[in-house]
């Protein structure tokens, strides 16, 4: 199985957001995610979604892309965006 990775120049911010509570078909838990900025090898800049389903991983997440440095992150999910009636996506996100 092949992955997609995002080889980052350099990590420059990893942000922690709110743990959201979900109900789904009987189930039910917490997400928890933080959203980490990086700029590309061609300068650009990209926002990627770590997500985890307790604190201690997304502890062990965020520990791996150290601020400041390169990194190679692989990425889970490309998920599109839409905006309101549009049928072509206007942008995806990175979910790792």
């Amino acid at each position: 199985m092949s992955s997609l990775i995002y080889k980052a120049a350099q990590v420059v911010t990893c942000l922690r957001e709110e743990p959201k509570a979900w109900k789904m078909e009987g189930r039910e838990g917490v997400n928890h995610t933080a959203l980490m900025s990086c700029i590309g090898a061609l300068g650009g800049c990209q926002e990627i979604r770590l997500k985890a389903k307790s604190v201690e991983e997304l502890d062990k997440k965020i520990a791996k892309y150290p601020l400041g440095k390169p990194s190679e992150i692989v990425i889970d999910q490309v998920i599109p965006t839409f905006r309101a009636g549009d049928r072509k996506a206007s942008g995806y996100d990175l979910v790792a």
